[in-house]
């Protein structure tokens, strides 16, 4: 433990953070999910495709500004929260075992902490006890902490915040910025077109815009982004007709949510 603190895990923020685990640890726990961010364009590493979707989650909420994953506790402070309410503190052997979150979120100026848990390990007292710690720990900092299962995921939209999000960039698609905004100006001509199928309309963006195959999607997927085309995020997403009535409106094409 010692070490790490010297070393600068599990402090800092933005592309400075250092999470408590490191990615070689990652590695030899087995299969571990790897996210470059959005908010924060660095590498991310999960142990769970779970901690994962939690992740995505946030890092598509546009009122998001940092996210540090993996995130120290105070070893003497949990060391201490842990002899107050009589629960023996993660050890291995002789030696303590520092105590993280999953997730240290923040939103503007405020922080929220977020454990991430399947339901079935909600079952096991013991788990529950370690979760103690951490509530306690971010209480006494008056940080709202909360536990997130895959009951409070939205597997569509977690499915479809990846799609939008992650993998190739608009930009990286094209080196010409206005080509892409030619692009898209008559996408969105073409899309309010509603007799129009949409692979049609996919065919005629890239034929007339001399375009290799799959950079309409590319801007498809812009105009979304920027919320210039409305969809509902937590619907399943056709793109043989994506078209729907009744869009709702995400802010820079994302989706808000509370959890």
């Amino acid at each position: 433990v010692s070490w790490k603190i010297a070393h600068g895990y599990g402090r800092g923020l933005g592309l400075e953070y250092k999470p408590w685990i490191s990615g070689h640890e990652f590695a030899s726990r087995g299969t571990y999910i790897r996210l470059k961010g959005n908010t924060v364009p660095r590498l991310y590493c999960f142990m769970s495709r779970l901690e994962a979707d939690a992740f995505i989650l946030y890092d598509c909420m546009p009122d998001v500004t940092d996210i540090l994953e993996q995130y120290y506790l105070t070893l003497e402070e949990t060391l201490e929260i842990a002899d107050g309410l009589r629960v023996a503190h993660p050890r291995s052997g002789k030696y303590f075992n520092a105590v993280t979150t999953d997730l240290l979120v923040q939103k503007g100026s405020t922080w929220i902490a977020r454990s991430v848990k399947t339901s079935r390990d909600l079952e096991n007292e013991r788990t529950l006890e370690k979760l103690e710690i951490e509530r306690v720990y971010f209480s006494r900092r008056g940080i709202d902490w909360k536990i997130i299962t895959e009951k409070e995921l939205n597997r569509t939209l977690i499915q479809n915040l990846n799609w939008l999000w992650y993998g190739e960039s608009p930009d990286a698609v094209f080196s010409d910025h206005q080509l892409l905004l030619d692009a898209e100006a008559a996408f969105v001509e073409l899309y309010e077109r509603e007799d129009l199928p949409f692979p049609h309309l996919v065919d005629e963006i890239e034929a007339r815009f001399a375009l290799a195959p799959g950079s309409a999607v590319c801007v498809f997927k812009s105009l979304i982004r920027r919320g210039i085309i409305q969809i509902d995020l937590t619907k399943p997403l056709d793109m043989l007709n994506p078209r729907r009535p009744h869009e709702r409106r995400t802010p820079d094409g994302r989706y808000r949510s509370y959890c």
